[in-house]
């Protein structure tokens, strides 16, 4: 027919296995699989980011994704985690307005799930019209580590 015996045929298998093996592992290398195990950051015990990261976890398992949740001192600690690549953390839930992009170029933000309230309680006579009125003042935020000092 087209002049092709069995050992033409069988080389020719062999090219393409050859060729099919070479592109799977160029791809397996380029493209990786997505990890399963991924470890968030999400504040201290009990608090509102742990709580929403509680709903993510029982999420990503139904999609067969280990979440680590990773308690520590507030936003600020997790901005530090998120742009060292040697913590393992790769996600985390920051609180708006502690960072640029100017300070912080490799990270992205997948959105805004709240905005942040602050209430700003003092016993003076005189009234305030502004924050930075309190500007040599001593004042009370957060604990360290939390995105409040920061802001």
């Amino acid at each position: 027919m087209l002049g092709l015996g069995w050992s033409g045929l069988i080389k020719g298998l062999a090219a393409f296995l050859c060729i099919l093996g070479v592109v799977s592992l160029a791809l397996i290398y380029f493209f990786p699989a997505p990890p399963s195990t991924i470890a968030m950051a999400v504040g201290f015990k009990g608090g509102s980011y742990g709580l929403i990261a509680e709903h993510y976890k029982d999420i990503l398992a139904r999609a067969h994704v280990n979440l680590q949740l990773r308690t520590t001192t507030g936003s600020a600690e997790h901005l530090k985690l998120l742009q060292d690549r040697n913590s393992g953390v790769a996600a985390a839930f920051v609180q708006g307005g502690i960072s640029k992009s100017k300070q912080a170029p490799g990270l992205l933000s997948l959105g805004r799930i709240n905005y942040q309230i602050f209430c700003v309680f003092y016993r003076a006579t005189e009234v305030l019209n502004d924050l930075t009125e309190l500007k040599g003042k001593r004042i009370a935020v957060g604990p360290v580590g939390t995105a409040a000092r920061v802001v």
